[in-house]
């Protein structure tokens, strides 16, 4: 449902006024911490603090430290962070997590944060803000779902023939552990599909299960930035609907890929009356390679050319697999914010 976040509080001292002017949005009051504390217990020696000049007087200084699958980031009234949230509930990132593990593992986010920043409040400012999930910011939101296909290589290749998003552009890439990803990028919205299991052999993951396999789990995500849309979800309580309500709009026209491309095959036959049966044959090569000493056998060369050249379009522009996210993917619909968990937060 949603994969990995990143979560702020308070804003950038010296951008409240730029803030105010252009976003029109209200400011939460800055978390004041002190930077040289949060070095100290965090990350000191390990080259987790720099400093950027702007120009515009003193160098500001940023903190960046991990702890574990958790990210801390500060700088001067800004506190932000990041986590994967099936690595932070389960020490497991290969798993989608229904609304009611999305909604533990957010609490579990805050928790953990609360407990890297005790004691690290800023002299002037003794004290600190109490970190709650409800007064927590989202800047990123990446939502998430995942399927079981033959092969992700010949799904991305399917996907890549026949799904062009407006103003994107497309980068297909493979990773030195064989595993592929299909990335749109524009905006502040990204579209990933990829081989899950590549990307962790790639990331040297200690967690990969045992019966795992490369080309075989395709995760589909969206990495959203836009503030005003991750508001609204964060404000109606993190709903199993509202994170299937964008990935279903963002892959809706992939549900009808398969019949577009039938439609795409048959055409290409022009006028032929046979089209429909050699698209269909054209299919079923494609399908099993194993029938290719056969027909070697028992037709001439030119003809078994000509098929391997059909089955290879077919193989392209047919990808043969389901790629819908259900109606029930997610299971529960209520608000983080109900009476029962607003306790927590």
């Amino acid at each position: 449902m949603i994969d990995s976040v990143a979560l702020t509080w308070g804003h950038s001292i010296g951008t409240a006024e730029r803030r105010a002017r252009v976003l029109a949005e209200p400011l939460s009051p800055p978390v004041r911490l002190d930077l040289e504390k949060l070095n100290e217990k965090l990350g000191a020696g390990e080259g987790k603090v720099t400093t950027k000049d702007f120009g515009d007087g003193e160098p500001t200084a940023y903190g960046h430290w991990q702890s574990g699958p958790v990210e801390v980031l500060y700088r001067e009234g800004r506190l932000e962070l990041r986590a994967s949230l099936p690595k932070l509930l389960i020490g497991r990132n290969d798993v989608v997590l229904d609304e009611g593990g999305v909604h533990d593992a957010l609490h579990e986010l805050v928790r953990v944060g609360r407990e890297l920043v005790d004691g690290t409040g800023a002299k002037d400012h003794p004290s600190t803000p109490r970190l709650t999930l409800r007064e927590a910011d989202p800047s990123r939101l990446d939502y998430c779902f995942q399927w079981q296909v033959p092969s992700v290589a010949f799904t991305l290749e399917h996907i890549n023939s026949g799904y062009h998003p407006a103003r994107k552009t497309v980068q297909l890439t493979t990773s030195p552990a064989g595993g592929r990803t299909l990335m749109y990028r524009g905006g502040k919205r990204v579209i990933r599909f990829y081989d899950k299991v590549g990307e962790m052999l790639a990331k040297k993951d200690d967690e990969i299960p045992p019966d795992a396999e490369v080309d075989t789990l395709l995760r589909y995500e969206v990495q959203d930035r836009r503030r005003s849309h991750l508001r609204l979800v964060h404000e109606n309580g993190y709903r199993a609907s509202d994170v299937r309500g964008e990935l279903a709009r963002t892959i809706e026209q992939l549900g009808a890929m398969s019949l577009y491309d039938l439609d795409a095959i048959r055409e290409s036959y022009g006028k032929f009356i046979y089209a429909v049966p050699f698209t269909l044959a054209a299919l079923y090569v494609a399908e099993h390679d194993e029938i290719y000493p056969w027909l070697k056998k028992n037709v001439g060369k030119g003809t078994y050319s000509r098929w391997k050249a059909r089955a290879r379009a077919a193989r392209l522009t047919y990808g043969g697999v389901d790629l819908t996210i259900p109606s029930n993917a997610f299971e529960s619909e209520s608000s983080l914010w109900s009476m029962q968990e607003a306790t927590a937060a």
